[in-house]
């Protein structure tokens, strides 16, 4: 078990405790995401041991599909009783393995760091997001998830914005204290 309970009350301390699966589609737009995705078995070993750490009950599924103009990159959601992890099929290629599991530990550390409301303020969207990237450093590292995060933002533009400057921060401050 590699998460620490410890950074998860820090996080969510910071934020608020709104826990749960964001809820910001509608069932009829989910349905669309899984229609559209491929299921992938890829990374299926961090998935479980994510899952099992976290007592996750409901199946958790990788899809990869063409979800460029439907989600930005990856998303977690829940539909008829099973999570799923869907990330952009171009995007996901785009990335070595280690990014890859960055992604989806970012993504399953949205079972803890999420937001159920869709207009909350940047300032606590940003420590919602930072709390996964920290959740999944945890399992494949920070200089892994900070690789993935540098194509997440991937232009001197997108570098220069406050959400990538300060979730780049966090996670070199968790970088030197672990």
């Amino acid at each position: 078990m590699r998460f620490r309970p410890f950074i998860g009350a820090l996080a969510l301390s910071l934020a608020f405790p709104a826990l749960g699966i964001a809820q910001a589609q509608d069932s009829a737009a989910k349905q669309k995401l899984i229609a559209l995705g491929t299921v992938s078995t890829d990374h299926r070993a961090l998935i479980n041991e994510i899952k099992q750490d976290l007592h996750v009950a409901e199946p958790v599924i990788l899809l990869i599909g063409p979800f460029e103009d439907k989600i930005w990159m990856g998303e977690l959601f829940k539909e008829a009783g099973t999570a799923y992890v869907a990330i952009d099929q171009n995007f996901y290629r785009s990335l070595t393995d280690k990014e890859q599991e960055a992604m989806i530990g970012h993504e399953m550390g949205h079972f803890i760091y999420t937001y159920i409301y869709p207009y909350l303020d940047d300032r606590i969207k940003f420590q919602l997001q930072a709390g996964a990237d920290l959740f999944a450093a945890q399992y494949v590292g920070a200089d892994a998830v900070l690789s993935w995060l540098g194509k997440t933002f991937p232009t001197d533009d997108d570098k220069e914005l406050a959400e990538y400057k300060w979730r780049k921060k966090v996670l070199g401050d968790f970088k030197q204290a672990f």
